[in-house]
C-alpha cells in the first residue's frame, strides 16, 4: 500500500502524495475498533486484512520514511527483503531489520505505533499577546498521551517559520515569539504524522491558509473549514478565489467548490457561477 503512494509521489509529485495518504484513512477510521497492528487474537485470518493492516500499516512506513530519512529507509527496506526473504516474518523482524541497517533505536517507536491501539487526538488553541510579542499554542491530548514531534508552520509578516513542537504529556503549552502576529498558523501541514487535531480558527486565519499555505493538503483543510463556518463575505471571497486559481491542485479547487456548495445562499450561488466560465 505504501509503495503504491511512493510511486504516486514519483509520478504526480508530493501533493498528490499527501492527498493520497490522507484520503486513504477513510478505511483506517471508519472501522468501529481499534486494535494493535501486531493483533494475534482474531475467529478468522480474514480478520486482519483490514484498514488497520494497510492504511495505517503505510502510515507506520511512512513515519519511519521520515524519522530515518531518505537514505536511510531505503537502505533499511532493503536490507529487510534481502535477510527475509522466502521466510515467514513478524513485526518484530521489520524493527530489528530496520534498527541492524541505521543503528536507530525504534523499540520506543514501534512500542508506540504498531503495539498500541489507536492514534494521538489532539485539541489545539492559541493566543497572541501583543506585549511580550509572543503567540502560546496549548495543545491537549484525548487519552493516554502519544510522545510526537509535531511540525508546526507559522506565517506572518515576517515571513515562514518552521518550528516544532514536542509533546509527551496530556496538556502541553509553548510560547513561540515572532515580530508581529502571525496571520496564519499550520499544523502539520504535508500530513505526515498519523493523528486527529481540532482547532477552532478565524475565517481570516483560514482564509490566508487557504491563499498561502505550505501545501496543497493544508489550503484544502482550510478550505473545508470555511464551508463548516458561517456565511461571510471573507470565507465565500477565499473560496471563490481558490476555486478559480488556475495552477492551484485540482482538488483544492474541487474542495473550494463543495465548500461553496455546503455554505449555500446568493453570494455563494453567484461564486459558483462565476466558475461556469473556467474550461475545468
Amino acid at each position: 500500500t505504501y509503495l503504491d503512494m511512493m510511486w504516486t509521489e514519483k509520478r504526480e509529485g508530493k501533493d498528490a502524495f499527501d492527498m493520497d495518504r490522507v484520503d486513504s484513512l477513510g478505511w483506517y477510521y471508519g472501522a468501529k475498533y481499534r486494535r494493535r497492528m501486531d493483533e494475534h487474537r482474531y475467529d478468522h485470518p480474514d480478520d486482519l486484512f483490514d484498514g488497520h493492516a494497510y492504511v495505517k500499516g503505510a502510515w507506520v512506513l511512512h513515519m519511519l520514511r521520515r524519522k530515518l530519512g531518505e537514505a536511510g529507509f531505503k537502505r533499511a527496506v532493503r536490507h529487510y527483503v534481502k535477510k527475509h526473504q522466502q521466510t515467514v516474518v513478524e513485526s518484530v523482524d521489520l524493527r530489528r531489520a530496520f534498527e541492524e541497517a541505521t543503528g536507530a533505536q525504534l523499540v520506543d517507536f514501534f512500542a508506540q505505533w504498531v503495539e498500541r491501539p489507536g492514534h494521538p487526538e489532539l485539541q489545539f488553541s492559541s493566543a497572541w499577546d501583543e506585549e511580550s510579542k509572543s503567540l502560546t499554542l496549548s495543545i491537549k491530548q484525548t487519552g493516554e498521551p502519544y510522545r510526537l514531534r509535531v511540525p508546526v508552520h507559522v506565517h506572518g509578516a515576517f515571513g515562514h517559520r518552521e518550528e516544532r513542537v514536542v509533546l509527551a504529556k496530556k496538556q502541553h503549552e509553548v510560547a513561540l515569539h515572532y515580530p508581529s502576529r502571525p496571520d496564519f498558523v499550520e499544523v502539520d501541514p504535508h500530513g505526515d504524522l498519523l493523528m486527529k487535531v481540532k482547532w477552532e480558527t478565524p475565517a481570516a486565519a483560514l482564509a490566508a491558509q487557504l491563499a498561502r499555505g505550505s501545501s496543497a493538503l493544508s489550503r484544502r483543510r482550510a478550505a473545508r473549514s470555511l464551508g463548516e463556518g458561517e456565511t461571510g463575505d471573507v470565507a465565500i471571497g477565499a473560496l471563490e478565489a481558490a476555486s478559480l486559481r488556475a495552477k492551484e491542485h485540482p482538488k483544492v479547487r474541487a474542495a473550494a467548490l463543495r465548500a461553496l456548495g455546503r455554505l449555500g445562499g446568493v453570494r455563494a450561488r453567484e461564486a459558483l457561477l462565476v466558475g461556469l466560465a473556467d474550461p475545468d
